[in-house]
């Protein structure tokens, strides 16, 4: 278990090459600018669910996963700024999180950048 954490703390930490300017579905952060969700003292979580313009409900695994997310968010949230994005217009995407009940996130679109999963 040492190595693996050793191995852990030898990962590069990430400098943000790219500001992404997301779109707020859900407001739970005034901003939806990628650097202005890291700070010094908290870092960036970051879901991707696979939710995009050409389908009309998630991957339905990602959509469990938000669920516990969501449930969970409170809690996380001492520690990191957590955020869900989705390459889905912000409407779709906030009428999605407001019918499953996603109140506890903040939900970002991806629609208008080149944002994506990997």
């Amino acid at each position: 278990m040492e190595a693996i954490a050793a191995k852990r703390r030898a990962l590069p930490t990430g400098a943000i090459m790219r500001d992404y300017e997301f779109c707020v579905a859900t407001n739970r952060y005034s901003t939806g600018q990628l650097t202005q969700l890291v700070t010094a003292d908290r870092s960036l979580v970051v879901y991707n669910l696979k939710f995009g313009v050409e389908v009309d409900e998630p991957c339905s695994m990602c959509a469990a996963i938000v669920d516990a997310l969501n449930a969970y968010a409170k809690h996380i949230e001492q520690y990191v700024n957590l955020v869900v994005v989705a390459k889905r217009p912000t409407a779709k995407l906030n009428r999605y999180a407001c019918r499953r009940g996603w109140k506890n996130l903040c939900m970002l679109s991806s629609f208008i950048n080149d944002f994506k999963w990997i």
